[in-house]
């Protein structure tokens, strides 16, 4: 007969209790199991073994990121200062600035100024590759290998914390969230049991612009479909108690700055008003600052998702890449948080 010691026995009984005791929390619901968290201290088992989707099932969610349009924009910001360059230095072109896919190409008046307008376009944004015909007066300008990868990863890196964040509002525990492939986000949250809920609130990630107002432009006309060229009509982003837009703008269809040159955005007051501190990248920056410059006394639209957050009143050029936004605070950080 095979003698084990009493002690072996003891031991034995007590990692077995251990192990049972802090397996018990898997015993109760996740209402029984808040009410045992309430009842005993925090050093005592309270947490339960996270099931993985092939456990518990959940959502599966594979999404691309499509960085592509930043570069659009980016280069459709860069046509709007070089217009606005040649105007100042009265340099003539036969065909205008104008953007073809990943490409923003003009065609001198006289070959005899590539070397100045060549100058011009490097000076205009960060890491673009510019190049010139002298027979034909043809320049062109497109981001450079390097910076298309570092743009595309930038995108990609804060779409996956938006996502993180959005998530986050779920209340899923250990959610995986990981890059997969050059410009593919992997979500999965297990126990989920309403997946469009998880759908509506990733589709709330919003893109944020700046974009300016067509002063010129009669909203009236443009409800009736009468929207002038180069414009959009967008609503307002506050609803009535009807749930319609309290009012709408006609907004020039450019995008000046994007949400993709923000560095950051931090609430906090100014005379005791919620306003939003931002600070923009050296390319935003100046951008930025363009813009600013050349419409004091106008209003730029701060879209967000497509709506209208606010549309204030240029007062004075904005050149130090930085400022503040006087709108309701927690509208703006939603969208770019």
């Amino acid at each position: 007969m095979v003698h084990i010691p009493r002690w072996k026995v003891v031991v034995i009984l007590l990692v077995c209790a251990f192990g049972l005791a802090y397996a018990s929390p898997n015993l109760f619901g996740r209402s029984a199991l808040e009410g045992w968290r309430a009842a005993v201290p925090d050093w005592l088992p309270n947490r339960q073994v996270n099931l993985g989707l092939d456990l518990q099932g959940g959502l599966h969610l594979l999404m691309r990121v499509e960085w592509e349009e930043l570069v659009g924009e980016r280069l459709g910001a860069a046509e709007d200062s070089l217009r606005q360059v040649l105007r100042t230095e009265r340099i003539g072109y036969t065909e205008p600035p104008r953007v073809v896919g990943d490409t923003l190409t003009l065609t001198l008046r006289d070959p005899a100024d590539v070397d100045q307008v060549l100058g011009i376009m490097v000076g205009l944004e960060e890491n673009i590759d510019v190049s010139g015909d002298e027979q034909t007066g043809v320049v062109t300008a497109r981001f450079s290998e390097e910076a298309l990868d570092t743009l595309r990863d930038n995108a990609v890196s804060q779409s996956i914390e938006i996502v993180r964040r959005r998530v986050d509002e779920t209340g899923t525990s250990e959610p995986i969230i990981q890059r997969q492939g050059e410009d593919r986000i992997v979500l999965q949250l297990p126990g989920i049991d309403d997946p469009e809920r998880v759908k509506d609130l990733l589709n709330t990630t919003a893109r944020l612009s700046f974009q300016l107002v067509n002063e010129e432009a009669s909203v009236a006309d443009a409800l009736n479909g009468r929207v002038p060229a180069g414009s959009v009509l967008l609503p307002d982003a506050e609803t009535g108690a009807d749930g319609e837009p309290l009012s709408y703008y006609v907004v020039r269809s450019r995008v000046y700055v994007s949400g993709d040159n923000l560095v950051s955005a931090q609430p906090s007051f100014q005379d005791a008003l919620p306003v939003v501190g931002f600070r923009f990248d050296s390319a935003g920056a100046r951008r930025f600052g363009d813009v600013t410059q050349d419409n004091v006394g106008r209003r730029l639209a701060i879209v967000l998702d497509d709506k209208v957050i606010s549309a204030p009143v240029v007062r004075s050029p904005i050149l130090g890449g930085s400022g503040i936004i006087e709108v309701v605070a927690e509208m703006f950080l939603a969208g770019i948080i």
